[in-house]
Order: structure tokens, then sequence, then C-alpha cells
């Protein structure tokens, strides 16, 4: 649906719009080139209290202080640091994510480059090509961690389902991989008592391994110069809140978060009837607000075609968009604050 396929092909390198990376060899040679360069790692240190003093800031962890002029909490989405400076309490719960996928190699399936999101009428898959050419992640999710079984679903779409069984034939699963996510708002100014939190510790979630990078260059860069310029202070990392407001806050915060299950509205061949009338690719993005966005500019017109042609469709449309507020309130009722 987004990009077309056949022309980005002649332009490879032009109309690329991401890359898959192996997070685990990347990470290696982060911590090699830290360590070559005269920087302490502790890893395994479970970290149980912060505290701002006259001196710096103080983090405790496992029973041991750990004292600097400045702390950069980028302990990722459901961040322990955030919970323990209380910085949660002021941001929207929107629900509980949780997602479960298996990666794959040696599957056979029609050419993917990037993500394929499938949406079945038991649920909503992604397929995603990885680092590697013959290896694939292919995943579920849900908003409802308490009900929701994603195990039988996953086992469904790729051994029983009619369609999408037969790519994984042959196939060898190689993982097994699963997470529960505390969706909160972004935090607008994510700095306190000289903790700086970055990347998916400050945002809703999925901020990208590339996005993640940048945070942590951006933030260094402003605790360097805050050192060099005597200012141990929030005014010190100001370039950093900066980047953030006009990068991440000013373009994306506001925009509402809907933790909508379509397959609670739709069944399969409304599914089907929806997407065949899409007549064109859309515009290639990787950015999660821009497709949402195109998705609702495309449809939107279409709304008298699907009136007249299919109006219990419509009907159902309609109900989700008049039922926002109450699905809202129900993924908040059955998820995890954890604040």
């Amino acid at each position: 649906m987004f990009g077309d396929r056949e022309k980005q092909k002649q332009y490879p390198e032009r109309n690329r719009v991401g890359i898959s990376m192996d997070k685990e060899v990347l990470l290696q040679g982060l911590l090699k080139d830290a360590e070559a360069n005269g920087v302490d790692i502790f890893p395994g240190t479970n970290v149980t209290g912060i505290e701002k003093k006259e001196s710096g800031v103080v983090v405790t962890g496992n029973g041991e202080p750990f004292e600097g002029s400045f702390v950069i909490a980028a302990d990722g989405v459901n961040s322990r640091i955030t919970r323990l400076m209380d910085m949660n309490k002021e941001r929207t719960f929107f629900g509980t994510y949780q997602d479960y996928s298996w990666s794959f190699e040696n599957i056979d399936i029609p050419e993917i480059q990037s993500v394929v999101f499938i949406l079945t009428g038991y649920g909503t898959f992604s397929i995603v090509s990885c680092h590697r050419k013959d290896l694939f992640h292919v995943g579920v999710s849900s908003f409802n961690p308490r009900k929701s079984n994603l195990v039988a679903k996953l086992n469904r779409f790729v051994y029983e389902d009619k369609v999408y069984s037969r790519w994984f034939k042959g196939g060898k699963k190689t993982g097994e991989y699963a997470c529960i996510v505390t969706m909160l708002s972004p935090i607008k100014e994510p700095f306190k008592d000289n903790v700086l939190f970055i990347g998916d510790a400050a945002w809703l979630q999925e901020i990208s391994n590339s996005g993640a990078i940048c945070c942590g260059w951006k933030a260094a860069h402003a605790v360097t110069l805050a050192l060099l310029d005597g200012k141990i202070n929030k005014e010190g990392v100001s370039s950093y809140l900066k980047w953030w407001e006009k990068y991440f806050i000013g373009p994306y915060a506001n925009l509402e978060f809907k933790p909508i299950t379509i397959q609670d509205f739709l069944d399969a061949d409304d599914l089907d009837y929806l997407a065949g009338l899409i007549k064109k690719p859309l515009e290639p993005t990787l950015n999660f607000y821009k497709l949402f966005a195109f998705v609702g500019e495309t449809f939107g017109p279409l709304f008298p075609i699907i009136e007249e042609e299919r109006p219990h469709v419509m009907e159902k449309l309609m109900r989700i968009v008049n039922q926002m507020d109450e699905i809202e309130r129900e993924a908040r009722k059955v998820g995890f604050p954890n604040r």
C-alpha cells in the first residue's frame, strides 16, 4: 500500500525509507568502542534509587552509589528511572500494548522490503524483513493484555490460516520474543534535578534504533558542553531540550493515540473491501504518524462510495468514530498503568 516497489527498486539508494540492522552487533560495537575510550560499564546493575545532591546526582544500583554531575536516563520504554523520579504522574496513560513474535528463516514469502501489516478477521499481524536476507520477524499485538491469547493467534496465522500458512511450510523458527509496554504520552520537558530523560524513556514507544542513537548523541553532546561551560544545570543542556521540542514534541506530542483493535468492528470481508478501494500506492514512509494520516486522507474522500456500495460497512466505520472515547476508556481500564 505504501510506496511503488517497482519504481523504488529502480533507484534503491535514493528511494530507501529505512534500514534494518542487527541490534546485538550494533550494541556490541558501541560498548567495545566505549570501553576503548575509558568508559566504565556495569552490566546487570539494578537501579533502585536516584537522588539529587549538592554535588550532583547519586544513583543507587545493586546497593552501590554511583555519583555524577548529570544522569542520562536511557533505560527505554517502561523506564524505571522515570518512575523513581515521579516523571510519569502528569503523563496520559493510553493503555497497555502487548506484542508477541517469532523469527523465521527460509520462508516462502512474497518480496518484503521493510514492514508488512496483514489484517485478518482474528488479528493484525506484522512481518518485518531483518538485517539478513532470509530472516523475518512475524508478530501479533494487542491492547488487551488480560484477554488476548497472542500465542494462539500467531499459531493460527503461521500454521492454520488457509491463505498465509503456506508461506511458512518448510521454514525454520529461530526465536521467540514478547514484550508488554505501558503506553504514556511523551514527556514535554525531559529534565529534572540534573537527570536528562532521552529516547523511549521519554517517548510513547518505539523511537527506533536510529532515533535512539540520535537522542544519545545529542544528549552526550549537550552534557559535554554543559561540563565545559561549567553550567551543571538545566541551562547547560538546553541544546538537547530545544532539539527535543523542535523535532519530537512540537510535531507529534499533541497527536492523539488511539488504541483501536479494528477487528472488534470490521470482519475479514469488510477489510478486503476497504483495501480494494485503494487504487494506487500511497507515499512510502516508516513514520507511523504519517502512515495513519495517509490512511485517513485516503479513505475520507471515499466515504460517499462506501456509503453507496456498502452502507453496513459505513455504519461500522461511524461506530468507531462515535465510540472513540469509550474505546480509550476500556483500553485504560484493562491495561496496567505501572506509573
